[in-house]
């Protein structure tokens, strides 16, 4: 498969494009591929001039010559249009090995190869890198997308696969920075007590609509003018502030703020303010 990519990709004119910056990653688990390259994370990426990467990390430091990766994306995230897949409307797809690609255009599910696009495709190290230009999938100010790793045997038949995500509906992908919301300060107990352990804690919800599973937490506290040393984490959808309350604080205030932020994301944050029983 390898040869015949490369050389429709070289009759098709693909030209080399420039490195893309400040990639968001999306996760698949790994061990679930069977001889195909097992895809463990999806980099994406953009730069001011257009250009989109999407890096796919694999198993396999050197693609076998039967191996090639797909690419769906969903440009205008909208199911009922383009080919149904996984729970996306694919609009755009493409296939390639590091040595070339094509791209295909869908509209209404008629498929139309484009004999000159942007795409370009490379295999290092583990990872598949493909790389177009914005102008290849519309003005959405976002898309959904999943990629396919594929093995096949020498006749062609494939024989092994690795979808990323595992199920539907798809990653999704934003042109504008990643902003966060933190919600209402809970505490754990309701209130805190005096010479107790106490949590504060807010639900974190991303603007790309993708779940909140890590990011970079900070927490400050006192009580009255006694400065606290909260412990600040931040993952599976939530950002947490732990502390220990003095003792002989009954009746005083216990105010704070949690901040937070994750890949390209400015900081967002929370404040708290809690009667201490």
């Amino acid at each position: 498969m390898r040869t015949s990519i490369a050389l429709a990709a070289l009759s098709l004119g693909l030209l080399v494009v420039p490195a893309a910056s400040a990639a968001r990653t999306y996760s698949d688990p790994a061990g679930d591929s069977g001889a195909a390259p097992d895809i463990t994370s999806v980099a994406v990426s953009h730069d001011d001039a257009g250009w989109v990467s999407m890096a796919v990390t694999t198993n396999q430091p050197v693609l076998s010559p039967d191996a090639s990766f797909w690419g769906f994306i969903d440009a205008d995230r909208d199911v009922s249009t383009g080919l149904p897949l996984n729970g996306l409307g694919v609009d755009e797809m493409f296939i390639g090995d590091g040595t070339g690609a094509l791209l295909a255009h869908i509209d209404n599910e008629l498929f139309q190869i484009a004999l000159s696009s942007t795409l370009t495709t490379s295999y290092a190290n583990g990872v598949f890198t493909a790389r177009f230009n914005r102008s290849e999938i519309g003005t959405s100010d976002r898309f959904a997308f999943a990629v396919e790793s594929e093995l096949d045997d020498a006749n062609g038949d494939e024989i092994a696969t690795d979808d990323a995500p595992d199920t539907a509906p798809g990653y999704e992908y934003s042109f504008v920075p990643l902003a966060l919301t933190v919600g209402p300060a809970v505490g754990s107990p309701k209130a805190p007590v005096s010479g107790k352990r106490f949590v504060v804690s807010s639900v974190v919800a991303r603007s790309d609509e993708q779940p909140f599973t890590t990011g970079v937490a900070t927490c400050s506290a006192r009580v009255g003018k006694v400065v606290l040393k909260p412990v600040a984490t931040a993952g599976n959808g939530t950002v947490r502030c732990a502390m220990k309350v003095p003792k002989r604080m009954a009746g005083k205030t216990l105010r704070g703020t949690v901040t937070v932020s994750a890949e390209d994301s400015a900081v967002a944050k929370q404040t708290f303010v809690f009667r201490v029983r």
